[in-house]
């Protein structure tokens, strides 16, 4: 342990030829001599202070980074809604927008976000629960499932090319969704409230990211192998309960350890795909002055396809839980659950118009969006028709110069039409029949229809339910 010095004095008056130090000053390790500490009643040295000596802060990163998040959540007032995810409950608004098992609507892309692919859930002050999602739009390549899945532990801070010059920051979360940041330099800070999210760069390089409505935060530090990315190494909570993230040689996520190392998990990789984690275990250690590992129980193994896509998850009993196959492109062609139940999907790539649609406030006004720096594709793949061994099908018409998108269901019915504004009409028909029994209009206001077995009208609900028609039907006579 270095020797500590003193490393402030007066300026004014020396003792032995060096500052004389007084209660405030610093010393070499930035402890600060004590204030409260009994000093001569009728002896004062003034000037002002000078510094002789380096001050090293000797709290360890860590330590740093714990302080100064506790300081920013008690600082801030905490909402007490949470803040919408990928995994967002069914009656959150971005659920609305998903049909076929499911497809986003307004993107015609295919996205996994349901229970079925919670591979394990642990308990504990902060809970691992390991919850792949899949987006077609995530193309990147380099994740632990392959291209479109990621779990919560896989965000990352990216930079790429600034097009004025320098470096464009972009905040990548669980989703693989890219939010852009511009130019990040220690000392910045500011809050994105469309995402919810609050960012602060740090000393050093490291980076927190608070979700201002859970109270949870994430901390990033700059990656040794790879100097245009930050990895996650820390998550944690308001109540500073926290889970650590550990990489191996390669840069790969080797352990998720909690604060007091009760709930530890180790990943480990596929042999012919090394980037893809083969199986996670819990590992149980042995408690002592010397901690050692004293037994591992699995909880998840993967396989993969030839170009290293996630093709079979099985479960701690070693049976196959899902299944997923891919076209040649890349993109999810099918998913299969525990059950047998496959669902399919057709996809056709779609050149991007130069123009696109005027975005339009709900009053009809339009306005403008800042551009994205990071350069674009100017094309992109689309489910086009999904179906699966229930009968379920779906066909999706899309104009992209419009913005519109028109899906049908196996009967040619029109089940739903969405507008360059997000907003969607949705109809529900009668299982044998054409007719509708439910239309639920742009404004959210549903009206209702009601029939016999013939098909006959016998009633209509507006959406004040209060005003209802009755249609008495008289039996045809001869």
């Amino acid at each position: 342990m270095p020797e500590t010095y003193i490393a402030q004095g007066s300026n004014k008056v020396q003792i032995n030829s060096r500052p004389a130090a007084r209660s405030g000053d610093k010393a070499t390790c930035d402890a600060t001599i004590d204030v409260n500490a009994k000093v001569s009643p009728n002896v004062r040295i003034g000037g002002g202070t000078v510094t002789v000596r380096n001050i090293h802060n000797g709290k360890s990163k860590t330590a740093q980074i714990v302080g100064i998040v506790a300081a920013l959540l008690i600082s801030r007032r905490m909402g007490a809604r949470p803040r919408r995810s990928p995994g967002a409950k069914k009656n959150d608004p971005i659920i609305c927008q998903l049909i076929g098992s499911p497809v986003l609507v307004s993107t015609g892309s295919k996205i996994l976000v349901g229970a079925e692919d919670v591979d394990f859930s642990l308990p504990g002050l902060l809970g691992i629960e390991w919850a792949r999602s899949y987006d077609s739009n995530d193309s990147r390549t380099n994740g632990i499932f392959g291209r479109g899945w990621s779990v919560p532990y896989e965000v990352e801070i990216v930079r790429v090319p600034h097009p004025q010059g320098g470096e464009l920051w972009i905040y990548v979360d669980e989703a693989g969704n890219r939010l852009e940041l511009g130019q990040l330099i220690a000392g910045n800070a500011f809050v994105s409230a469309i995402d919810g999210l609050a960012f602060f760069q740090l000393e050093e390089g490291q980076t927190v990211v608070e979700d201002i409505y859970a109270g949870r935060y994430q901390v990033f530090q700059p990656d040794p192998h790879n100097p245009h990315r930050s990895r996650l190494f820390r998550v944690g909570d308001r109540n500073l309960n926290v889970l650590d993230m550990l990489y191996d040689e390669q840069s790969r996520l080797h352990f998720l350890v909690d604060k007091y190392s009760q709930t530890v998990v180790q990943l480990h990789y596929d042999q012919h795909h090394p980037k893809r984690v083969s199986k996670a275990s819990r590992v149980f250690l042995k408690a002592g002055e010397n901690p050692s590992i004293e037994r591992n129980k699995t909880l998840a193994s993967y396989r993969y396809t030839r170009s290293g896509q996630l093709h079979e998850v099985l479960d701690a009993t070693d049976h196959v839980v899902r299944r997923f196959t891919y076209t040649a492109e890349g993109y999810l062609n099918s998913h299969q659950v525990a059950s047998g139940a496959v669902r399919e999907y057709e996809w056709a790539r779609f050149a991007i118009p130069e123009n696109c649609p005027t975005p339009k406030r709900a009053d009809g006004t339009a306005y403008q969006l800042p551009p994205l720096l990071e350069p674009q594709p100017d094309h992109e793949w689309r489910v086009t028709r999904h179906w699966g061994s229930d009968g379920e099908e779906y066909r999706f018409e899309y104009d992209l110069e419009r913005g519109e998108t028109h899906v049908t269901d196996s009967l040619g019915r029109l089940i739903e039409t969405r507008d360059p504004l997000g907003r969607s009409e949705h109809i529900r028909y009668l299982r044998h029949w054409a007719l509708p029994v439910e239309v639920t209009d742009t404004a959210g206001r549903t009206y209702r229809s009601s029939y016999d077995a013939q098909g006959n009208l016998l009633w209509e609900e507006d959406p004040l339910v209060a005003s209802t028609l009755t249609i008495g039907m008289t039996p045809a006579t001869t």
